[in-house]
């Protein structure tokens, strides 16, 4: 028993050579926001150097603390600072609801990612750099008729570690692959696309009619969103078993709701007052830039790297979020300074009259 009273398990010595054998392992995978798209859209990929992407695990407690509410003596949740700004948050979102599709209409979104990837040169230099991508998805007001998305690379990158002319010169170990920037446009019917042999990530959704999938909380279809408390204190017990306590996983989760178009204020609203009973969670910076947006970034630390959500609380809308380096990076992040943004994912939404088209306001 650890000295909080926690159960501890003991492992085996096999299992530990396990997990270690996990945790080095590379990773060669997209962050979860782009992730969730991307399973509607890209079948085929090129090779890819090395990626990690963390929502490092952090400890949490239910908390019993809800926006406008004076926080009990001794119980654990967000600052006082970040309880007022998501409580703002909510306020706002309540008083400007995002417009919704009328028959005929699509609603849009835009997932803009910034991430690290990683290689060598043949002659064993590092290379980090972060790579611009972006996934765009028009889905229809009604559901079961033909979805539309667009995603790639965008050729844009910022060189971290190493530089375009080492990278020219030494090889850059498939990490300029110019197959990444290959723009995939797809169709479908309920985001069933053709080339998507009916996987669709594998979900227990895979083969039911359009109105009867349920999706979860990284791909929300309509009744999910629906069964979702609207109630604070059950909507973060709902968040915190889902996340199996893990403080930035509660973070995963909520983005997932906070950035689907078909998330009604009155949901947002719901989640903004969610995550105030989430422990530890603070203001990191209230000036947050993000895709050319300011908005607070909220976030918990945990090891090498701070997961943040940034929220626009004059709007109340999501923005985004992204992860922070909060000192000197080793391994895959060797040679990066502390305050280095490693990754961040700027999401946009809106409504539209034609699929293709991008919403002008």
């Amino acid at each position: 028993m650890s000295e909080n009273g926690a159960v501890s398990t003991m492992w085996t010595d096999a299992e530990l050579d396990e997990a270690l054998a996990a945790l080095n392992a590379e990773v060669d995978a997209p962050s979860e926001d782009v992730r969730t798209t991307l399973l509607l859209a890209c079948r085929e990929a090129p090779p890819k150097p090395r990626r990690r992407f963390a929502w490092v695990a952090a400890s949490a407690a239910v908390a019993v603390l809800t926006a406008g509410v004076l926080v009990m003596p001794g119980a654990p949740g967000a600052t006082a600072e970040a309880a007022e700004n998501l409580g703002a948050a909510a306020a706002r979102a309540l008083g400007n609801p995002d417009a919704r599709p009328g028959p005929g209409q699509f609603s849009y979104t835009a997932t803009r990612e910034w991430a690290l990837a990683s290689a060598s040169t043949t002659t064993g230099k590092p290379l980090s750099v972060l790579q611009e991508s972006l996934v765009q998805l028009w889905v229809p007001s009604v559901r079961a008729e033909h979805w539309l998305v667009r995603s790639g690379q965008t050729g844009a990158r910022k060189w971290l570690v190493g530089n375009e002319d080492l990278a020219r010169a030494e090889g850059d170990g498939g990490l300029l692959d110019p197959r990444a920037n290959r723009e995939r446009v797809q169709r479908g019917p309920c985001g069933d696309f053709p080339d998507s042999n009916g996987e669709l990530g594998g979900t227990p959704d895979d083969g039911k009619p359009c109105g009867e999938r349920y999706g979860h909380w990284e791909a929300p279809a309509p009744r999910f969103l629906a069964d979702l408390p609207r109630d604070p204190d059950a909507l973060y017990e709902r968040l915190h078993k889902d996340a199996h306590g893990r403080g930035p996983d509660v973070l995963r989760l909520a983005s997932g709701v906070l950035r689907t178009a078909e998330t009604s204020a009155e949901l947002r609203a719901a989640v903004y007052r969610a995550l105030v009973k989430l422990p530890g969670l603070d203001v990191t910076d209230n000036a947050a830039n993000l895709d050319g947006r300011r908005g607070t970034a909220l976030g918990l630390t945990e090891g090498d790297l701070r997961d943040e959500v940034i929220v626009d609380t004059g709007s109340g809308r999501y923005i985004g979020r992204r992860s922070v380096l909060v000192q000197p990076g080793t391994g895959f992040w060797a040679g990066l300074p502390a305050g280095t943004v490693v990754e961040f994912t700027a999401v946009t939404v809106g409504v539209t009259d034609r699929a293709g088209v991008v919403p002008t306001n």
